[in-house]
């Protein structure tokens, strides 16, 4: 009879999961068994988490029923703390393990917020009985000095001695229940060993974060041409026929992988080999191969979306290529951070965003070709379907579209160019989406420039593009 029960238990187990695998939060937050004893616990992953600053996570979960203990669960760094500072400072994604009070019903997550940036919200768990469990961890990565209360600012003031703990990073976490009374509060002191009497100065980026530019004003819109070493994240695509061509243009999106279109990796009917492709680097000229700063790397292999079929369709358009090395990130390289906001479009339509690549149509090797910056804002899917029936062979629900249909950017830049915006709260830009095609592609090769552009969108794959990076 006992193994009876705990069969069905196993049963109701796993029925829960499938039927819960469309998850809340499903860019953020999934749900793992753990094969050895059918446990089944949640993962939340914080894409690029901010650098240099304490890491709050709070993450609310919601479950249909009263817990039997005074247990709430737990959460913890899915990695060691050394691992997981190693992956902020490289600009990764951060992952925590959750640890559920009950086996069933599986709570669902309600909400997950990071240094009060809301990554997604969701409804509670349905039941007669509701009981919600909030989870805090707290990250202090290494050389942070953590804001002192008032009372110890004024003993530092007075230069008294302290005996204070000197630590690489420290990480704590707190289980509450909604209905508790009394908060758990935690005060933790972290000082370095240059730690210096005065206030912690304001926060900036580490030299190794994703996204940043050189410029001093990253929203610029006026000039169509981008000043030198602004846009370190492109990349220039080259193909070696009877000399290097240029192919299309990429996004660096790690120390080793570059973002482009799939369709950037056809040569005619054929597959382009990687031993015939270079990607440089740090380029301000692309035909000045001795440029400083810039670098040509050759490719160990490429991975094209495995839906993408080569057709008039921009549905899946898009390819990681592996470097034969990882890069160093300097200041004219450094990857671009992939999408950190939920992925829903209508969230960005009419908001500023910039198209950047190398121009589509290249001869004159002499000339000084520099990247383009074009502003591009996003339309409804509607209002591009409408403009013109023939997208509606061309984009999808992972597409969308965007241009100003004023006879000029349509045609400006090369496939595999990158759409980024700017994110105001980490003051740095994030990938949204890639030239895939234009109209203009299936006509007579001539650009229509009053039609819009076709942007794959970046933020319907991130687990993919994560997952094929990892490896």
């Amino acid at each position: 009879m006992y193994y009876v029960f705990y069969g069905i238990g196993i049963f109701l187990t796993t029925y829960q999961l499938i039927s819960i695998v469309e998850c809340q939060c499903p860019e953020y937050f999934r749900y793992f068994r753990n094969e050895s004893n059918f446990e089944i616990m949640g993962i939340v992953e914080i894409p690029y988490p901010p650098q240099g600053v304490p890491l709050h996570l709070r993450v609310i979960l919601s479950v249909a029923t009263v817990l039997p203990t005074k247990y709430v669960g737990r959460i913890e760094l899915a990695k060691s703390k050394e691992e997981s500072i190693t992956s902020i400072l490289h600009g990764t994604s951060l992952y925590y393990r959750i640890y559920f009070p009950v086996r069933h019903p599986i709570p669902v997550v309600m909400s997950i917020v990071l240094n009060s940036y809301q990554y997604c919200t969701g409804p509670p768990a349905m039941g007669a009985i509701v009981t919600n469990i909030m989870l805090e961890h707290v990250l202090y990565p290494a050389r942070v000095v953590i804001p002192l209360t008032d009372q110890l600012l004024n003993i530092i003031s007075n230069h008294t001695t302290l005996a204070l703990t000197t630590s690489s990073s420290l990480d704590t976490s707190t289980e509450k229940h909604t209905t508790t009374t009394n908060p758990i509060e935690r005060q933790t002191i972290v000082v370095p060993n240059d730690f210096s009497l005065v206030r912690p100065a304001k926060y900036k980026p580490a030299d190794l974060s994703c996204g940043l530019t050189s410029e001093s004003n990253p929203l610029n819109p006026s000039a169509e041409s981008t000043e030198p070493i602004i846009w370190p994240w492109l990349t220039a695509i080259f193909v070696l026929r009877n000399e290097l061509d240029f192919q299309c243009s990429g996004n660096l999106i790690s120390r080793q992988h570059v973002l482009t279109t799939a369709r950037c990796l056809k040569d005619g009917e054929n597959d382009v080999s990687p031993d015939m492709m270079q990607v440089s680097l740090g380029r301000t000229n692309l035909w000045n191969w001795k440029e400083p700063g810039s670098i040509n790397v050759g490719v160990a292999e490429y991975k094209k979306h495995p839906h993408f079929q080569d057709t008039e369709s921009s549905d899946h358009d898009l390819a990681i290529v592996k470097l034969i090395k990882p890069i160093n990130v300097t200041r004219s390289i450094r990857p671009i951070c992939l999408w950190m906001e939920i992925p829903d479009l209508d969230n960005i339509i009419g908001k500023p965003a910039y198209a950047i690549g190398w121009e589509s149509s290249i001869s004159n090797k002499l000339e000084l070709l520099e990247p383009k910056k074009v502003k591009m804002p996003v339309v409804a899917q509607r209002q591009c379907l409408q403009s013109n029936d023939r997208f509606r062979k061309i984009i999808s629900s992972r597409t969308f579209c965007a241009g100003k249909r004023d006879g000029i950017d349509s045609c400006l830049l090369s496939n595999g160019s990158g759409l980024v915006m700017f994110h105001a709260r980490y003051q740095r830009y994030h990938l949204r989406g890639m030239i895939s095609l234009t109209l203009a592609d299936f006509q007579l090769y001539f650009c229509e420039s009053e039609d819009y552009v076709v942007f794959v969108d970046i933020a319907k794959y991130l687990p993919w593009i994560r997952r094929e990076i990892a490896l």
